[in-house]
């Protein structure tokens, strides 16, 4: 399970990294909307993911459940509900609505988080 999440956290990390070297080479005029926070917090994500990469080697034991079948069969049930947390609320992410979802996850899944 350490591998899995070093590997997809790696590579998220590169992506993001990639798109904000891409945003400082552009026009401020030509860039999307958002990427000002990108371009303004970037240290914040480097600092997070560092801490987190760390975390995750450090922990002896990573015990998660996994997807049993479908597109993302043997992925930790916690990164799908994540995806699904973000395509659900459009990325608009809050407390409010991360407590929202897991209560409705649990009413529907039986499980409790």
């Amino acid at each position: 399970m350490k591998s899995f999440l070093l590997k997809r956290l790696d590579r998220a990390f590169v992506d993001i990294e990639n798109t904000y070297l891409k945003f400082n080479r552009e026009d401020p005029e030509n860039l999307p909307k958002g990427s000002e926070w990108l371009l303004d917090n970037f240290y914040m994500l480097e600092l997070i993911y560092k801490e987190t990469r760390a975390n995750i080697i450090r922990e002896k034991r990573m015990v998660l459940s996994q997807i049993e079948a479908g597109v993302y069969k043997e992925y930790p049930l916690v990164y799908a509900l994540s995806l699904e947390l973000i395509n659900y609320f459009t990325g608009n992410i809050s407390q409010e609505n991360i407590i929202e979802f897991i209560n409705g996850f649990q009413k529907w899944g039986g499980y409790s988080l």
